[in-house]
């Protein structure tokens, strides 16, 4: 029996899927505020979505849909429940969006790698020794896509958002002080994408494609 430490994840694409202003009672208070205070379609379109999303994977893990007004957000803007567990951790990329769920703290994060050129922000968020790497890496996007996704799961995880600085957070430094983290490249519906989880521990990764968000019929 493998008793190691699980994180599930749920990832769901909305490819297809449209902005419905009925569907926000169904999330929390804080995103649902977000949502109608912004005129960026496809932000309210993306934060719905996630909200729905974790909705979702709080009733797999037996969290009540009254336990949704019991979010909270700390200083930074991690948010969490009031009662502590299960911990949750979100991240949206292009059509993606993906939820982790565990029993113990996490960071996620999730990124599409585009055809950009990031040389610009690069000195700012690699390393030294990393910036040495991503000079000679034949394909920069990805190589910087990778160690984005691995220090911004980081940065999830500790609660500061990029609040910290990220050229800081490298592999050596997330491991010396005994957290774990697992960076994965994978594909869903045709998109290739990035993936990182992070955790004060080992721990295993399940990861559940999400097809249908159980969302409820709603009444007019």
């Amino acid at each position: 029996m493998n008793t190691e430490r699980a994180v599930k994840i749920y990832l769901f694409d909305t490819e297809g899927k449209e902005y419905n202003s009925d569907l926000l009672v169904l999330i929390d208070n804080y995103r649902r505020e977000k949502i109608n205070s912004s005129s960026n379609v496809g932000y309210k379109r993306r934060s719905l979505f996630a909200g729905l999303l974790l909705r979702h994977a709080l009733s797999q893990a037996g969290v009540g849909e009254n336990s949704l007004s019991d979010i909270v957000r700390n200083e930074y803007g991690k948010p969490y429940l009031k009662a502590g567990k299960p911990y949750f951790s979100i991240s949206h990329s292009g059509n993606l969006i993906a939820v982790a769920v565990a029993d113990f703290n996490i960071g996620i994060d999730i990124e599409v790698p585009q055809n950009t050129d990031y040389s610009r922000i690069a000195s700012k968020v690699l390393s030294d020794n990393e910036m040495i790497d991503y000079m000679k890496s034949s394909d920069r996007s990805v190589f910087f896509t990778e160690k984005w996704v691995m220090k911004e799961s980081y940065l999830k995880f500790i609660g500061t958002g990029l609040g910290k600085y990220p050229k800081d957070v490298t592999k050596e430094s997330i491991t010396s002080g005994g957290c774990r983290f697992i960076t994965e490249k994978k594909r869903e519906n045709g998109t290739e994408f990035f993936i990182s989880v992070v955790s004060d521990g080992p721990f295993r990764v399940e990861t559940v494609s999400v097809t249908d968000l159980k969302v409820p019929y709603i009444r007019h």
